[in-house]
């Protein structure tokens, strides 16, 4: 699992597949914190999200196949 932190939340997901090389609907996330514009540009925060990928391996559909 990895911890990202970006100024949106699409960017904290493209940040998130990039680092684990997959694409954004196979993402597993949880997001820690939403982000906040603030007050006049202070007391800003950004998106918090801990992501993992939720890609099935060739190796894990080669034993299923086999199973069948």
């Amino acid at each position: 699992m990895k911890r990202v932190e970006a100024p949106t939340l699409e960017e904290a997901y493209e940040k998130a597949s990039q680092m684990l090389d997959c694409s954004i609907s196979e993402l597993q996330s949880e997001v820690i914190q939403h982000p906040s514009k603030g007050l006049f540009g202070l007391l800003k925060k950004n998106a918090i999200i801990v992501a993992a990928c939720n890609k099935i391996s060739p190796k894990h559909e080669e034993k299923k196949e086999t199973m069948d």
